[in-house]
């Protein structure tokens, strides 16, 4: 193996390490929104307004892209 691959493969170590933070941070931050979306869908629908349950259908099955929707339309509307 020569030292050019080697240190190659450590360079691209290297730089994945730095995103590690960075990916999961997002990943928790999208998921807080997510079900914060999903609980403030659920306070609605328990308080009767019944046109909640699809955007409840919606924010489930499309996770964060659902979630994101609901807040630009959805929490405008109830």
């Amino acid at each position: 193996m020569t030292s050019h691959i080697f240190f190659g493969f450590i360079g691209l170590g290297l730089l994945h390490l730095l995103f590690i933070p960075f990916v999961v941070c997002f990943g928790l931050l999208t998921m807080a929104f997510w079900i914060w979306m999903l609980v403030d869908c659920v306070r609605r629908v328990s308080r009767g307004e019944s046109n909640q349950i699809g955007w409840l259908i919606v924010i489930l099955f499309t996770h964060f892209l659902g979630a994101v929707i609901y807040f630009l339309f959805g929490r405008r509307n109830a």
